[in-house]
């Protein structure tokens, strides 16, 4: 699962100058189940055991970005462009678990 989204605001107090802001933020899941048999243990990829093993997480990321812009023409064939800003952005803010149980009765039953 991924969801994004986006906002933005901008501001033109005075002729040539725009302030912008921008907020971004992306949220991740992923969940997953495998449940293993097993196999008979002749050589070295065999296994001896069965397990269930069940994923799960979540991550939450964000960026936010703001500029000042100011434009101006001077002697009519001169245009003069001045920009600054900031960015700040977090990566990975969330959690991750990990679940396995082996030795099940029932290889085709999770519930047992």
């Amino acid at each position: 699962m991924r969801l994004q989204s986006a906002a933005f605001a901008e501001l033109k107090p005075i002729k040539g100058l725009s302030l912008r802001t921008q907020f971004s933020v992306r949220l991740m899941g992923m969940w997953s189940q495998a449940l293993s048999e097993k196999t008979i243990a002749t050589n070295k990829e065999g296994q001896s055991q069965n397990y269930l093993e069940e994923n799960a997480n979540w991550r939450l990321d964000y960026q936010w970005n703001n500029t000042a812009t100011y434009k101006t023409k001077f002697n009519e064939d001169h245009d003069v462009i001045f920009m600054i800003g900031t960015e700040a952005m977090k990566f990975g803010v969330g959690r991750s678990m990990k679940a396995i149980r082996y030795d099940y009765i029932f290889e085709n039953n999770p519930n047992t």
